[in-house]
């Protein structure tokens, strides 16, 4: 599964790792979660899901591949 972390979004709280840190880290220099889109095996998708409903601001996303369009 893919995710996204907007940088823009992320103010530092550190949510995302502290609900899930085998999926989520954040910069200890910065404090912000920098790791932008990245790819995880399913098996980890709760872990996602729980780091990303527990941003304060939803700076985390799913990505999900558009379909492939019919020929």
């Amino acid at each position: 599964m893919r995710a996204r972390v907007d940088p823009e979004k992320c103010m530092g709280h550190g949510m995302c790792e502290a609900l899930a840190s085998e999926v989520y880290e954040v910069n200890e220099e910065t404090g912000y979660n920098e790791m932008g889109e990245f790819e995880t095996p399913d098996e980890r998708r709760a872990a996602v899901l729980k780091g990303m409903t527990g941003c304060p601001e939803q700076a985390i996303s799913i990505l999900v591949d558009a379909p492939s369009a019919a020929r």
